[in-house]
């Protein structure tokens, strides 16, 4: 999906390390789907992130990227319907559990974990978009 996909992506580097402190990109997937996305890490630790479909919005209320040991919150608002707000508690945060699915998986004897976690191809894809996007931050 990524792979043939189309991106726009411009962003800010640091004067301070050289670095990328802020980008955004706009991505075109194959499909159809259209989306967007904004970094920084110039503006603190705040976290937004949302997906709006044709039925209506699920919004992460507890930063998606950063899962926590406890209760995470996100958000189904229809368009047509009342908000539903939908808890995932967990025991452990989110890396907790990707070190206990590489250790399951080498105990199975798999190179990579089973779906529905990302391949290996679904990895390099990912990264590969992301060092595109990068490129088109430092070029611009």
């Amino acid at each position: 999906m990524f792979a043939t996909g189309r991106l726009a992506g411009m962003g800010n580097v640091s004067a301070h390390d050289g670095t990328i402190c802020d980008a955004a990109v706009t991505a075109r997937f194959e499909n159809g789907v259209l989306a967007t996305l904004q970094s920084t890490d110039s503006y603190g630790m705040d976290n937004a992130f949302m997906i709006s479909g044709d039925k209506g919005t699920l919004r992460f209320m507890t930063n998606p990227w950063l899962p926590v040991a406890g209760r995470n919150h996100l958000r189904w608002t229809p368009y047509d319907g009342d908000p539903e707000d939908i808890y995932v508690d967990a025991d452990h945060d989110a890396f907790y559990y990707q070190v206990k699915m590489v250790e399951a998986s080498l105990a199975a004897g798999r190179k990579e974990a089973a779906r529905p976690s990302p391949r290996l191809e679904d990895s390099l894809e990912i990264m590969s978009y992301l060092t595109e996007w990068e490129r088109q931050c430092l070029a611009r």
